[in-house]
Order: C-alpha cells, then sequence, then structure tokens
C-alpha cells in the first residue's frame, strides 16, 4: 500500500504498513482466439472491508495516525491467455478497479476520545494488472495463483473534525495497492 496525501495534518509524514487478507469472487469467460491463445474477460468483487494499511505521522503528533480499510472493490479486466497445455493456462490481467475508501484516526498513546473518529470515505477508482496462472484439478475444478497490482487516483474524502478541534480539509489520499491469490474455481 502506498498513500499520498494532501491533508493539512502536522508533519503528516506516511509510513504506510500491510494490509489484511480479501475474499474475493468471480466470474470470466474465454474466448478461444487460436490454438493457443485465450481472450479472457472477467469481473471479481470483494465485498469484506479489509484494512489496507495505516500511515503513521511523524514530528509533534508522533504515536498518531490514520488506518486504512478499503470495501466493495470491483475489478472488470480483460485477461489475454497462453494455453501451456490441456490442464494449464498462463495469463494477464489488465482492466479498470474502483473501491471505497474509508480513513480513520488513531492515537497509539492509548484510548481517546479522539481514537476511531472518521476522517471521511470517498470512492477511488483506477487501474489493476496482473499475471496469473490456472491449473485444472479434476472434474471440472482448478487451482489457481494470481499476483495483482491496483493503482487509484486522489479520492476526496471531504472535511471532517477530529476531537471536536482539528478541522482536516482536503484530504484527499491516492492508494495503490498490491496482492496475491491463491483459490479454487470451477470451469463450466
Amino acid at each position: 500500500l502506498t498513500m499520498n496525501n494532501s491533508s493539512n495534518i502536522p508533519g503528516g509524514n506516511n509510513n504506510p504498513s500491510k494490509g489484511s487478507a480479501p475474499l474475493i469472487l468471480g466470474a470470466g469467460y474465454n474466448y478461444s482466439i487460436s490454438q493457443n491463445l485465450l481472450l479472457g474477460v472477467g469481473l471479481d468483487y470483494s465485498f469484506l472491508e479489509t484494512t489496507i494499511g495505516t500511515a503513521n505521522i511523524n514530528g509533534r503528533y508522533a504515536g498518531t495516525g490514520t488506518t486504512y480499510k478499503a470495501s466493495n472493490r470491483l475489478n472488470i479486466f480483460l485477461a489475454p491467455g497462453y494455453v501451456i497445455d490441456k490442464d494449464k493456462l498462463a495469463y494477464a490481467k489488465v482492466g479498470y478497479s474502483t473501491q471505497k475508501l474509508k480513513a480513520s484516526y488513531y492515537d497509539d498513546a492509548g484510548p481517546s476520545a479522539c481514537s476511531g473518529d472518521s476522517m471521511g470515505t470517498g470512492n477511488a477508482q483506477g487501474f489493476l494488472a496482473g499475471l496469473g496462472y490456472k491449473q485444472m484439478i479434476a472434474g471440472g475444478f482448478y487451482g489457481f495463483t494470481e499476483a495483482n497490482y491496483y493503482n487509484y487516483g486522489r479520492t476526496s474524502m471531504g472535511t471532517s473534525t477530529l476531537c471536536d478541534t482539528t478541522v482536516i480539509t482536503n484530504f484527499s489520499p491516492s492508494t495503490s495497492a498490491y496482492n496475491f491469490l491463491a483459490g479454487i474455481g470451477y470451469k463450466f
């Protein structure tokens, strides 16, 4: 996760961290272009809210920061593939991605009146690129692995007030993320 932030939080030096695992459901269809080439179209959806990282604030506000969570990530993509043999497929993915981004304030010093205050929500839009491999198992079931990269433009979070005193304006982080997936699918 990478955060670029244009907020007015003093000392806003971001040091993002890793997030949590997603649960993703997807569907797709492959068109045969030639004996060994396929063109797939698909979509996948991650409906669970997952923590995608934290950004610590250094300087005067050290020990405080922001927790970022993503939900409702929808990807629509093309997936050109190469048929290695009747049971193996290597493919790439490229497409459009959107997600809901939520930011919340935290304080490492312990519980405070501000911890958990919302710093805003917004819808992020961007692109995805990835590589994957599918292996047929038996009876239409296959296993797959993927590595994906997401890059989103700035997401306007609006104006928020923390602890009834600190006003955050123009909070508009841009995010990028990557994930590694392993799963099981079924070919109809």
